[in-house]
């Protein structure tokens, strides 16, 4: 995200241009300059002040150990690339190897690269957990040889390769949809059954305690559940307490709501929210 910023002030500022080899459009946001420019125009010059380390180095001195490998073409345009990494992240990760970052480009790391097995792109997939693939609007990655390399590295290493996308407003507007018809169904429900419910549960509150720590529990599970049906039913059964939960609050709450409901329904709000977010 920082770099993203740094790159849209300097497009801005006009401290980088299109060139003959990347005409891009300055005024898209969407695409804009290939790697191969914000390195020449914007990634060099600033880590030539800083001494000529490397962008991660002049960032972390210490280093930090790599839980995702970044493979590119960089053909991409930064905006795409950032956006789809940002977006495709692995929740359970916090560093990862990108070459354009993690080299330094003002030296000459040909002799790096001289042995393919022993090379820092090596070494770093072989550290990580994650190879994130990062594909682009204007070629195939692997028209470049080292992306089929750092695949088949990957793949021999049993490394998780992931495919990077950009958030699309389609699967957002359909889960949105389905979100919406849980909570009202479950609203519905709750308020048709007040009638019953009141009288049942005028002394006795656990079932109401136990929706709302039910509800608490499938917020949790959709911050850790990585892969997309366990998602789906979570936050399909975290919707459909939500909307249990507003019908008791709705409808003569006193009745049968415990002293404690207050906590509760700000517990819900909480994990609704996070059901939202992580979607």
């Amino acid at each position: 995200a920082q770099l993203r910023r740094l790159a849209v002030r300097y497009v801005d500022e006009g401290r980088v241009v299109p060139t003959e080899l990347d005409p891009f459009d300055a005024s898209d946001g969407t695409v804009g300059p290939c790697i191969h420019t914000v390195n020449a125009q914007l990634i060099v010059p600033i880590t030539r002040r800083a001494g000529g380390a490397s962008w991660a180095l002049m960032l972390h001195p210490e280093g930090l150990l790599c839980d995702v490998f970044v493979t590119h073409s960089w053909a991409e345009g930064i905006f795409e690339f950032t956006d789809k990494v940002l977006h495709t992240w692995p929740r359970t990760a916090c560093h990862a190897y990108c070459c354009m970052l993690s080299n330094p480009q003002n030296l000459d790391i040909g002799c790096l690269v001289r042995n393919p097995r022993e090379s820092p792109f090596a070494f770093a997939l072989s550290q990580a957990r994650y190879t994130l693939v990062v594909p682009n609007s204007r070629c195939s990655i692997y028209t470049r040889i080292w992306c089929v390399y750092e695949a088949y590295l990957s793949y021999d290493a049993g490394k998780a390769i992931i495919t990077a996308s950009s958030a699309k407003v389609q699967p957002l507007c359909i889960a949105g949809v389905f979100f919406a018809f849980s909570v009202a169904t479950a609203t519905l429900v709750s308020l048709c059954k007040y009638e019953i419910r009141k009288t049942w549960l005028a002394h006795d509150t656990w079932l109401f305690e136990w929706v709302q720590a039910l509800f608490c529990l499938c917020g949790m599970c959709s911050i850790l559940a990585r892969h997309w049906p366990p998602v789906v039913f979570i936050h399909l059964v975290g919707a459909f307490l939500v909307g249990y939960t507003l019908g008791d609050l709705w409808d003569e709450p006193g009745h049968y709501i415990p002293e404690n409901g207050g906590r509760w329904a700000f517990a819900a709000c909480l994990f609704w929210y996070l059901n939202c977010a992580v979607w």
